[in-house]
């Protein structure tokens, strides 16, 4: 009869796993109070004139809060040029909670933003095994100074929320590739279509499942592994193009759905002009802002200075062309660190964080140019993962090859590690102050780019609000000498003539704007209200008519076009109007006092 197997084998993997599990636990606390606390002063912070009126504050949709009519039209809206609902639904229900607080907005982008980094590590420690280089590679996610823009900007909730579903769809793949099972495989499709629902730019998310197929995963193995001979290689090597056949083909639902939401964007993009034509943007120049750009982001990895909202593109208005030497070195460059991360294949961190950051980059990238930007920080918020992946793994590998015997020389890394992360702290903080409102970024984006007309406008626009009148106009004719035929600098320029009485001079822009922009609703309010102001009441209403036509949803000048046919005699329109503008922005003023007296004086005709 044989003796009783001891228990203190079992006891010490006990002991382990728990001490495994606690430090884990530190860690996710540490990373969600630093980042927390670094991100703390943007509760002080307000709403933003660029963008975050789309979104936000003058969307009347999202302004009425979570409603039925709300989801229904988040679902089938590409208001903004982008098909998201989920981040249609996630500002509204922020709405709900908050009202028009800035502060709750702005407390949701971190609060996803620090869950987003927890995910990061959970899902790079269950994938390697590897919970120090997981904590730094969040960390750098969570505190790098390239985020403030994904975390800070209300409008960009798109960032932080699609990075979540990214990242759980991510680690769901990883659970399939190691365990199976068809609802593994369901739920991260699904949880990617969910994420496609929340951004598009998670389109290169298939790409990613491939990659760590090849690492961690090592699904896939690269190239021959030892000397083979004869039939037995060549049966092999079929073997492995079989592996890879399979599970690109297990890919292809993923594609497919990828593909799909890249069409729906495209198309968006075009049905409000947001995409550069082929004569003003010719392919190669954006050959060539895409090599640099690549080598831009790398650069703002290792010095995150200079940043802004907005980096002109070299090629259109306001920007500097490139030198042929800077294309050159970029591409040089990334030939060069491609072939490198090539051939030290067998070190996968390094190839797959490589390719990652290439590869997620690519819808942004420029090749097929949406908006005036040459970059955007917002773009790295997942693609910047594969180059710290690549920091955080090769700390590691240093540890571990030349850490042996010299304990010393681990605590000189993790010394390095904590003096890098406690850097982009700082600099997180610092540009954090940019971003305490409108009027300090504008400054800060002309301060790195001086002859940006786009900030120029934006500027002058808050300017205008603030009854500075003449400086605005001085900014809004800088911006047109930069862009003749920037609309909303056109728009604004006449908004301030009229603000200023010069209400002939200001009719002259709109009606420049307006052959510039025939279908832009906002310009033929704004000259209707001018023509009003001249007494042309017939072409006044021509213009608000124009208006609606073009956006149903505009409640001011429906309003203003029931005001005007009130006064008329066209009490049937006028109830007509102002019932519509009750029904999109029941609070805007007098409409509801307005509607009540139209229908009185029809009652007694």
């Amino acid at each position: 009869m044989s003796d009783p197997q001891p228990n203190g084998s079992t006891d010490l993997q006990s002991t382990q796993a728990r001490a495994t599990a606690t430090r884990a636990t530190l860690v996710c606390i540490l990373l969600a109070s630093v980042t927390a606390a670094v991100y703390a002063p943007v509760l002080g912070h307000g709403f933003l004139t660029y963008d975050d009126n789309l979104y936000v504050t003058a969307n009347a949709q999202v302004k009425a809060g979570l409603t039925v009519k709300g989801v229904h039209w988040a679902w089938r809206t590409s208001h903004t040029g982008y098909w998201h609902p989920l981040t249609w639904l996630s500002h509204m229900l922020d709405v709900e909670l908050f009202g028009l607080n800035p502060a709750g907005h702005h407390l949701t982008n971190v609060l996803w933003h620090a869950l987003n980094a927890l995910l990061l590590f959970a899902l790079l420690t269950a994938a390697t095994g590897r919970a120090a280089a997981a904590a730094i590679v969040a960390g750098l996610f969570a505190l790098h100074p390239l985020r403030v823009e994904s975390v800070a900007w209300v409008a960009e909730r798109k960032d932080v929320l699609s990075g979540a579903l990214g990242l759980v769809s991510i680690a769901v793949y990883v659970a399939y590739a190691r365990r199976g099972g068809t609802s593994r495989y369901l739920l991260a499709l699904a949880l990617l279509a969910l994420g496609l629902a929340a951004k598009p730019m998670l389109v290169t998310l298939p790409f990613v499942y491939l990659l760590l197929d090849f690492w961690p995963l090592r699904r896939v193995q690269a190239g021959q592994v030892g000397k083979e001979t004869g039939d037995r290689s060549a049966a092999r090597r079929r073997g492995r193009r079989s592996s890879l056949a399979r599970l690109c083909a297990e890919k292809v639902p993923f594609v497919v759905l990828a593909m799909a939401s890249s069409t729906f964007a495209a198309l968006d993009q075009q049905s409000v002009a947001t995409m550069a034509t082929r004569g003003e943007l010719a392919s190669m120049l954006r050959v060539d802002n895409a090599v640099a750009a690549y080598a831009g982001y790398i650069g703002k990895m290792f010095w995150p200075a200079h940043l802004s909202v907005l980096y002109p593109h070299p090629y259109l208005a306001g920007g500097t062309p490139l030198s042929r030497w800077v294309i050159l070195a970029a591409a040089v460059l990334l030939c060069t660190a491609t072939v490198l991360m090539i051939c030290v294949a067998r070190r996968g961190y390094l190839t797959v964080g490589w390719l990652w950051f290439l590869g997620m980059l690519v819808p942004v990238i420029g090749l097929v140019q949406v908006g005036a930007q040459a970059m955007a920080d917002r773009y790295t918020y997942l693609p910047l993962i594969g180059l710290f992946i690549m920091a955080g793994w090769g700390g590691a590998e240093l540890c571990g090859r030349f850490g042996s015997g010299r304990p010393w020389f681990g605590r000189v890394v993790s010394v390095a590690a904590v003096a890098v992360l406690a850097a982009c702290a700082v600099g997180t903080r610092q540009q954090l102050a940019h971003w305490r409102s409108s009027k300090t970024l504008y400054q800060r984006a002309l301060q790195v780019a001086p002859n940006n007309p786009i900030i120029l406008n934006n500027l002058g626009n808050v300017l205008l609000t603030e009854g500075r009148f003449d400086e605005a106009i001085d900014r809004f004719r800088t911006s047109l000498r930069l862009w003749p035929t920037h609309v909303e600098a056109l728009n604004n320029l006449a908004n301030a003539l009229r603000s200023t009485s010069r209400v002939d001079e200001a009719i002259d822009y709109y009606r420049v704007a307006e052959a510039v922009a025939p279908r832009n609703a906002g310009v033929q309010y704004n000259l209707g209200i001018a023509l009003q102001m001249k007494q042309q009441v017939r072409e006044s209403i021509k213009a608000y008519r124009r208006a609606v036509t073009l956006n149903p949803d505009f409640a001011a000048a429906q309003y203003n076009l029931g005001l005007l046919l009130a006064k008329e005699g066209d009490l049937d329109g006028a109830i007509k109007h102002f019932r519509l503008a009750h029904d999109l922005q029941p609070d805007l003023a007098h409409v509801r006092q307005n509607l009540d007296a139209v229908m009185q004086m029809k009652q007694r005709n």
